[in-house]
This record gives structure tokens, sequence and C-alpha cells, in this order.
């Protein structure tokens, strides 16, 4: 896993995947990059996930670290989409912290109850909302459902204007640096 600061405030967690089948059926010759990105510092936003996290409280203790926030200051967990690869941690994370909302989509509100249970905490956008972070960055939620998954939504964040975009624009294959580096 690598944290990469790509705005103000903004991180970018990433991990280069090999040698596994892809949504448990596709071979991925070349791999895949899996994003997710960490949002403030007092008051933190989880977007798409914590990816490469290993599911155990010392690994999740490491990116804690790494990424240079406090278990207690994430207050959001915001899913663009359900699928596992952004969403298969968040089992193990309701493990070990519940004190967070999570903001998605309807749909993805039902698989999350579907699959962790009855949730008080899940909040449901509707297009054009926004929620604020204590530290000036704010989200507006922009519903996309079917342009990647069936509950897709994208976010973005006001202050910076980067586009959180789910997994629209990606690609298969393994980053070797950080895509502005080789697209500018």
């Amino acid at each position: 896993m690598t944290i990469t600061p790509i705005a103000d405030g903004i991180q970018l967690v990433s991990v280069n995947a090999e040698g596994f089948l892809f949504e448990g059926m596709w071979d991925l010759p070349y791999g895949v990059s899996v994003n997710s990105y960490v949002v403030g510092k007092n008051e933190v936003a989880l977007i798409d996930g914590i990816c490469g996290w290993d599911q155990t409280k010392e690994g999740l203790d490491a990116f804690l670290d790494q990424a240079g926030i406090e278990l207690q200051n994430i207050k959001y967990v915001i899913l663009n989409h359900m699928e596992p690869d952004h969403t298969e941690w968040l089992g193990a994370f309701i493990n070990f912290y519940q004190d967070f909302d999570i903001y998605c989509s309807k749909q993805a509100g039902e698989l999350v109850e579907h699959f962790f249970g009855k949730d008080d905490r899940i909040h449901p956008i509707t297009d054009g909302e926004s929620l604020s972070l204590d530290d000036g960055h704010t989200f507006t939620f922009i519903t996309a459902p079917g342009v990647h998954w069936p509950d897709t939504i994208m976010t973005y964040e006001e202050t910076t204007g980067t586009l959180f975009s789910c997994d629209n624009f990606g690609a298969f294959g393994l980053l070797k640096q950080h895509v502005d580096e080789f697209c500018t």
C-alpha cells in the first residue's frame, strides 16, 4: 500500500494487485491498481475503502500511522459503489470502529445492510446533496447508476476541484507512477 498526497488535504491510497482472479472470475495478466482516498485530518472521510489493508488491527494501525490520521477522526465512509475491491474491508472495519456514517447510493445502502446487517449509520444520498468536513472540504454527490455499477455515485470535492469518479475512467494494469506524472 502506498499513500500519496494528491491535493490539499487529500491522500491517494493505492495498491498494485497481481496474481488473482478479479471479481473471482477474470484473470488479469497485467494486474490492476486499486485506489481509495483519505480526505481531511481532524474530521476524516474515507472514500472507496482502505485499499491494501489486511483487515487486522495491526494493519489498521499501520495504515492510520502512514496516513497520519487518528481512528476516532474518521467520521465518514463514502462508498461510490459496492464492488468487492472497494468494500471487502468494511466488515472488518466495523468490528474495530463504529463511530462513522456511511454515505452511498440507496442501492448500495441496501447491499451494506444485506451484507453487514441493519445499520442506522447508512445515509443514502440524493443527487446534488452536499457534505462538509470541518476543515473546509465540501463534497457534492452525483448519482450515476449504471455508468460503472448499478449503484454508482461520484463524489466531487469543491475546494480542490477533485472528482472521485468511482472506477469510471479506470483501466486494468499496474500503475508504476502517479497518473498525473505520465498523463500531463
